[in-house]
């Protein structure tokens, strides 16, 4: 049986941290001896990982320049016990402790560095030490889109690489429909659900949809999810005067329910690495736009339906006003959103990186070949 370490910075509810939540049930349910080491012990899906019943530890590194040899000596025993250690984000000294260990080392590739991403102090110290890393001492490096492999193109040298597409466990997905809930049931429902942050460009989405209600009557815009940028977002609606029209539900649980009280689902983010909720609402069968610039995302929605991704907001306005007049494109087509969404199955996912942890047990670095 393969043992299997992932390590992620802490369990903050955000799209990495659910990623490796499902995956690594999944890989449990695979027979995969499987254990997490989270650096901070922290975040809303704290006890979610511990009631996996799955290994978890924490060290309780507070940066990535930090220097306590003591949480180090006792990461270094946890990598002992494993063959394989798959990373999720970047740590100067946990690296160092990586390549000491001998241990074998998958890095997961889940970010690119575009618009509206924070720069965090000594990001350029930081990824000049990346780029050592991932040349010199991972064995494997796995990306979740073509369009975070082209990022990294340029960095990497001779090691070897694979895209694994992200999963979804979709056994866990919840079919309610909220329009009763809400009140919207006469309405058109155009949605997005997403954190309130720069790059999510929800601000994108609210200046189509006022332009929109010239063209569509009964429309409600429906705004799922919080963040810093609410309280700008908020002021945009006043601004534009449609407050009545539109409806911010703040953070919610069951975000599926909601998803599924849309009738097209809008995401103009941009420099996604891949796009879950893309993968989320195909799954409820509903139309899915996005922007040509929305990299992962954008990638995702290409491979079902190229006419839902737009350049600019008149085209979304377009596509939007579209789907409005032709509810059949809505109906007609649902059954082939659902069974492309269902190629993304987090089961695809377990088995496409076991794949890669058994080929490195079984070759030296210069041998992988997928």
């Amino acid at each position: 049986m393969i043992k299997v370490l992932h390590i992620i910075g802490s369990a903050h509810f955000g799209g990495i941290e659910k990623l490796v939540y499902d995956l690594s049930k999944a890989q449990h349910k695979k027979a995969v001896d499987v254990g997490i080491l989270i650096l901070k012990k922290e975040g809303e899906f704290l006890d979610r990982f511990l009631k996996t019943g799955i290994p978890c530890y924490f060290s309780n590194i507070n940066s990535g320049f930090d220097f306590s040899f003591v949480k180090y000596r006792k990461i270094y025993k946890i990598l002992k016990e494993y063959d394989i250690v798959n990373i999720h984000s970047f740590n100067p000294i946990l690296s160092l402790v990586l390549w000491f260990s001998k241990t074998k080392i998958v890095y997961t590739v889940h970010s690119v560095r575009g618009f509206g991403r924070v720069k965090k102090r000594f990001e350029s110290l930081k990824l000049t030490f990346q780029k050592i890393f991932l040349n010199r001492i991972v064995d494997f490096i796995t990306f979740n889109s073509n369009y975070s492999k082209s990022y990294w193109s340029d960095t990497l040298k001779n090691t070897p690489n694979k895209v694994i597409y992200n999963g979804i466990d979709f056994s866990s997905a919840n079919y309610s429909n909220d329009k009763v809930k809400l009140d919207l049931e006469s309405n058109f429902v155009i949605g997005t659900s997403c954190r309130f942050i720069k790059w999510k460009r929800v601000d994108k989405l609210i200046n189509a949809f006022k332009k929109c209600q010239e063209k569509i009557p009964n429309t409600k815009l429906l705004l799922v999810g919080d963040g810093p940028e609410r309280a700008s977002l908020v002021k945009l609606v006043q601004d534009l005067g449609i407050e009545e029209h539109v409806i911010f539900t703040g953070y919610q649980d069951d975000v599926r329910a909601y998803q599924n009280s849309m009738d097209v689902c809008v995401f103009p983010s941009t420099t996604e690495t891949f796009g879950l909720v893309a993968i989320e609402t195909l799954f409820l069968g509903k139309p899915t736009i996005v922007f040509q610039d929305g990299g992962g995302i954008t990638e995702i929605i290409n491979g079902v339906n190229k006419k839902d991704v737009v350049s600019n907001e008149n085209e979304l306005v377009q596509r939007l006003s579209y789907y409005f007049d032709n509810n059949v494109s809505i109906t007609r087509v649902v059954d082939k959103r659902i069974n492309y969404a269902k190629e993304f199955d987090i089961e695809n996912m377990a088995e496409g990186f076991n794949l890669v942890y058994s080929q490195l047990l079984m070759n030296t670095k210069k041998q992988v070949n997928l």
